[in-house]
């Protein structure tokens, strides 16, 4: 899930869980496939209690706090023992995935004012005190990005390949700063 936060809670309650915890009976007979995200569920309940204040054990060990594994397990057996039914209520849908497609907005908004500020601070560069640019845009092909580097004082831009999102691939190309 890209958070060492969450594996950490995660693995730790793996540890702990058994028949007799409170949901244990229900995580460890799940007959899911790995499709049905139940560590993301489980994960989601968590955080959802920590943000709702409902659990303040459980927000004192999550970050930014650093607390021990004993701590946390604690907190977390304390939070599925007092908790069981909101955390059993995210168990039974789907985690919600589309943070992306609803923070949109967000998304465009924090685009333009990083575009006005590098406008910004490239007319402020000089010969003595240049600024580059290095772009992976989307550039309408079906796959990939491209690849390009803006140089300012004088603002000229040099394609110099295209690439995969995830950087699986590269496909350079040779630059020719005659070629522009």
């Amino acid at each position: 899930m890209g958070s060492p936060f969450t594996a950490r809670l995660l693995v730790l309650l793996a540890e702990e869980l058994t028949p007799e915890a409170p949901l244990g009976p229900r995580l460890l007979a799940w007959d899911g496939s790995p499709d049905e995200a139940v560590p993301l569920r489980l994960a989601g309940a968590f955080h959802a209690l920590v943000l709702s204040g409902e659990a303040p054990r459980l927000a004192a060990a999550y970050p930014p706090q650093e607390v021990s594994d004993a701590a946390l397990r604690a907190a977390l057996a304390d939070t599925l023992r007092d908790h069981a039914a909101a955390v059993g209520t995210f168990l039974d849908s789907p985690p919600q995935t589309n943070e992306v497609g609803r923070s949109a907005i967000l998304i465009a908004a924090t685009q333009a004012a990083c575009t006005a500020a590098l406008v910004r601070a490239g007319a402020r560069a000089t010969p003595d005190a240049p600024l580059a640019h290095l772009a992976m845009e989307r550039d309408g092909r079906s796959f990939g990005a491209a690849v390009s580097l803006t140089l300012w004082p004088r603002g000229e831009t040099f394609p110099f390949g295209r690439t995969d999102f995830h950087g699986r691939w590269v496909d350079w190309r040779a630059w020719d700063p005659g070629a522009t």
